[in-house]
């Protein structure tokens, strides 16, 4: 790498193995499978990948495992245009998913957490904008958070999933070091219920941070912490698989305030960003290019 990354994105990586069946086995049951579908995952793999797509100066930090995925895996980050230098290779698997999608649309899903779990961040260089999520727990995210933020850089934290057994004291120290807070509508519930607020606004002015909430089809809405309230519609389009749509719009959104787009501006990148990534199977396969969705816009 030449020239520090203006993003950072620190978060797991997983492969997701997919297998599609005629229903979910059931305990003692054994069913045949056609060979499964290999997709690369982990949410903060996706949002980098989502945010290299936009043509931003991208890195990860992370771990995958001494295995085939954990090649593969850094291989395609390389190929997005992701730097992989604070990408650790750790002597275990790395992180997979194991995904069963019945014919009706359900699914099941084991999560081997592998290189995920066996690594520590270390001391990163500056960016100017540092991403992260909560897949690697909050013990490990917070001091990030503190550390970039300490370092003048825009926090982005996209608390998913919503840490089950955290106090207020931890997420509230969380949220001191977080610029830009994005949830989804479950999240947010979660949420509000933990901190006790009235509602986004009531969050946004505690902790001066802007609160996103995003609403799949019906769009994303941002409280900015004057109590502005920025409203983004969704594009419609032929939905095939909406696993990526969260992590590209996180990704997409980081991007554009990297390049100096205002925050209501970064939202409606991010929300059609998001809507075109549910055009194929896979969270990374339909996440759009910079010149994807200018056409999108020009339309």
């Amino acid at each position: 790498m030449t020239q520090s990354p203006r993003i950072l994105v620190l978060g797991a990586l997983n492969a997701d193995l997919v297998c599609h069946l005629p229903h979910i086995v059931a305990p003692g049951e054994t069913i045949m499978a056609a060979e499964p579908q290999v997709f690369f995952g982990g949410k903060g793999g996706n949002q980098a990948v989502a945010a290299a797509r936009m043509g931003a100066s991208v890195g990860m930090i992370g771990a995958v495992g001494d295995d085939d995925h954990g090649a593969a895996m850094l291989a395609n980050l390389q190929q997005n245009g992701v730097a992989t230098d604070l990408v650790q290779k750790m002597p275990c698997a790395s992180g997979q998913a194991w995904i069963q999608i019945a014919a009706d649309g359900e699914n099941a899903i084991i999560v081997l957490p592998g290189a995920n779990d066996q690594f520590d961040a270390k001391a990163a260089q500056p960016c100017d904008v540092f991403v992260s999520q909560m897949e690697l727990g909050l013990p490990r995210v917070a001091p990030k958070l503190r550390e970039f933020h300490a370092q003048g850089a825009v926090t982005v934290l996209n608390m998913a999933p919503m840490p089950q057994d955290a106090s207020v004291e931890e997420v509230v120290d969380c949220l001191l070091h977080t610029a830009h807070l994005v949830v989804n509508e479950l999240e947010w519930a979660a949420l509000q219920q933990l901190m006790q607020v009235e509602d986004s606004a009531d969050l946004a002015r505690t902790f001066d941070t802007a609160v996103i909430v995003t609403r799949g089809g019906d769009g994303a809405e941002m409280t900015s912490p004057d109590g502005t309230v920025t409203r983004s519609t969704a594009t419609a389009v032929e939905v095939v698989d909406t696993t990526g749509a969260g992590d590209t719009f996180v990704g997409v959104y980081a991007a554009m305030l990297a390049k100096g787009q205002p925050p209501a501006a970064a939202l409606n990148h991010a929300t059609r960003a998001a809507s075109m990534a549910c055009r194929a199977l896979g969270a990374q396969s339909g996440m759009p290019r910079e010149e994807d969705l200018d056409m999108m816009g020009a339309a």
